[in-house]
């Protein structure tokens, strides 16, 4: 799967200049696992995770399952930018240079403005369902096609590009993120180029 949770490869170093190190690549029952416990991170890869419910894998897999958690949900690019495949609305494409239509800055202090780029982690903790099991003998064999739309309506995918207003809303909040400008928002033309530029920078943050 393109688009899965390992696509990306992570390392981490205890210093700078020390050795890096690959983080493994992680299962949906690491994923299922994480999202149910809280733990303070020591800083050991090989350290055992003592939480309720027993998480039976080393600190470095707690650490990889939350950085898949992070990136499968807040991974996001501007409106106009991509859009659905034709023949699969599960897959993106790049538009062309003359589809693209960057939205502007004062645009992009806007919800509506930004959408998850990449899709998000199902219930089952993967992010394409899985086959059906092969039949055990003696039982009828399960269509995988009718079997996959079965599951689509018991754990749904979120539609990809969904705009990030559209999140589920956390708590006492309206929406599950907040926007805040940083800097000079007003926009000038800087000698010698031809586009318009500013001096602001936009923070979006996850309140989830």
């Amino acid at each position: 799967n393109q688009n899965g949770f390992n696509k990306q490869m992570y390392l981490v170093t205890y210093s700078v200049t020390g050795k890096w190190i690959d983080l493994p690549d992680i299962t949906p029952p690491v994923i299922l696992l994480a999202r149910q416990i809280k733990h303070i991170f020591t800083g050991d890869l090989e350290a055992d995770v003592i939480s309720n419910p027993f998480f039976p894998w080393k600190e470095k897999m707690l650490l990889r399952a939350q950085i898949a958690r992070i990136t499968q949900s807040t991974t996001l690019s501007p409106d106009g930018i991509w859009k659905k495949a034709e023949d699969n609305p599960r897959e993106i494409t790049e538009r062309s240079e003359e589809e693209k239509k960057f939205p502007s800055f004062e645009k992009l202090t806007k919800l509506d403005a930004w959408c998850h780029l990449v899709p998000g982690i199902l219930q089952c903790g993967r992010t394409l369902h899985p086959d059906p099991e092969p039949p055990k003998e003696g039982a009828p064999e399960v269509d995988p096609e009718k079997y996959k739309e079965e599951m689509k309506l018991i754990d749904p995918f979120d539609e990809r590009l969904k705009p990030i207003s559209q999140d589920c809303p956390c708590d006492e909040w309206k929406y599950s993120w907040t926007i805040k400008v940083m800097g000079d928002p007003q926009m000038y033309k800087e000698e010698g180029k031809k586009n318009l530029t500013t001096g602001g920078v936009i923070v979006i943050r996850s309140l989830i």
